[in-house]
């Protein structure tokens, strides 16, 4: 049962950048095509809530 689980875990690891930009995409298919926000205006609202949460990090949120 270990082995199959380091298994899973290693071709996950190795597969890593795949599913990243998979998920990047499909979550930007969404916003723009979907919900019709622009790459600027998703990008924008990153960009602030990481902010926000780098903030709250530093204040121990």
């Amino acid at each position: 049962m270990l082995f199959l689980l380091y298994q899973v875990l290693e071709n996950f690891d190795m597969h890593r950048k795949h599913f990243f930009k998979g998920a990047l995409y499909a979550f930007y298919a969404l916003g723009e095509q979907r919900l019709g926000f622009t790459f600027e205006q998703i990008a924008e609202a990153y960009t602030a809530k990481n902010k926000v949460n780098h903030d709250r990090q530093s204040n121990g949120y």
